[in-house]
C-alpha cells in the first residue's frame, strides 16, 4: 500500500498531471492504481511551492498568504461568521453513502494531520479505498460576498 498509487483524473478520466485552474466547481477522481487497499486516506491542502510560476500572470502575495487566506474563510463560514467562503469539498460519506460537505478550515483539512477523511467502508473499517477503486471529490471555491475577486494558488493533497 502506497500513496503512490493514487492517481487523479478528471470529469473524463483522464490523468490530471498539471495544475488546474478552480474558478467555481471542479470534479476530480482519485483512484487506487495499487494492489492493496488503501486505508485512513484523506485530503488536505498546503501552500503551494511553485506559485503559478509557469501562468503569465503570477500571483501578487506569496504562497503561504493565499493558504493562509483560504482557510481563515473557510473558519469563518464554519464557525459562522460569514454566510459562505472558502474552498467547500463535497463527497459520499463511507459511512452511510450519503453526500457529505466540509469546508478547509483549522481544524478540517488544514493539514495531513488534519486531513478530511474520504473513502469507502469495509466492515466497519471506514475511509477505505480497494484496489482499482475511484472516488469523486467536488471542489467548490466560495469568494466570501465582501471580497471582489483573489487568485488563490494552493496545492491539494491526498494521503
Amino acid at each position: 500500500m502506497s500513496v503512490l498509487d493514487i492517481k487523479f483524473l478528471d470529469t473524463d478520466s483522464a490523468t490530471i498531471y498539471d495544475y488546474t485552474t478552480l474558478e467555481t466547481t471542479t470534479v476530480v477522481k482519485v483512484q487506487n492504481l495499487g494492489d492493496d487497499a488503501l486505508k485512513d486516506l484523506g485530503v488536505f491542502v498546503t501552500y503551494t511551492s511553485t506559485l503559478g510560476a509557469d501562468v503569465e500572470n503570477p500571483p501578487d502575495y506569496t504562497p503561504e498568504s493565499a493558504y493562509q487566506v483560504l482557510i481563515d474563510w473557510g473558519q469563518a463560514t464554519v464557525s459562522g461568521v460569514t454566510p459562505s467562503g472558502g474552498l467547500k469539498m463535497t463527497y459520499n460519506s463511507a459511512v452511510d453513502n450519503s453526500v457529505k460537505t466540509t469546508y478547509f478550515s483549522r481544524s478540517d483539512g488544514s493539514a495531513y494531520s488534519n486531513r478530511i477523511l474520504i473513502g469507502y467502508d469495509d466492515d466497519g473499517t471506514y475511509n477505505y479505498l480497494p484496489s482499482g477503486a475511484i472516488i469523486t471529490l467536488t471542489l467548490t471555491l466560495e469568494t466570501p460576498l465582501s471580497i471582489a475577486a483573489k487568485r488563490l494558488f494552493v496545492n491539494i493533497g491526498v494521503g
